[in-house]
């Protein structure tokens, strides 16, 4: 059995953005950041956060597309990466 699923949860670090694929179907992107937070060895807060590229399709981007930069979003979906060589041209896996 496999299983490919993201719940995300954090907060927008730009608005989003709106256009249409080759086929015309609404695309947004949404730049998401995440925070963990844990106790050092001193027993003070550290945290660090990561930045994730969400991409909406269809009718989930129109709704997105009014999304503004601070917004608190839950983001359910799935991972998936890809391979960016070594001029920046990203490859979809």
């Amino acid at each position: 059995m496999y299983v490919n699923s993201v719940f995300l949860v954090g907060f927008l670090g730009s608005d989003a953005k709106t256009r249409e694929t080759r086929d015309g179907v609404p695309l947004t992107i949404l730049s998401l950041a995440t925070k963990r937070s844990w106790k050092n060895n001193q027993g003070e807060w550290d945290s660090h956060t990561d930045w994730h590229s969400i991409s909406c399709f269809g009718a989930v981007a129109q709704f997105a597309s009014s999304l503004k930069r601070g917004s608190h979003v839950a983001i359910t979906g799935y991972l998936r990466s890809r391979e960016i060589d070594g001029d920046g041209n990203g490859r979809g896996k």
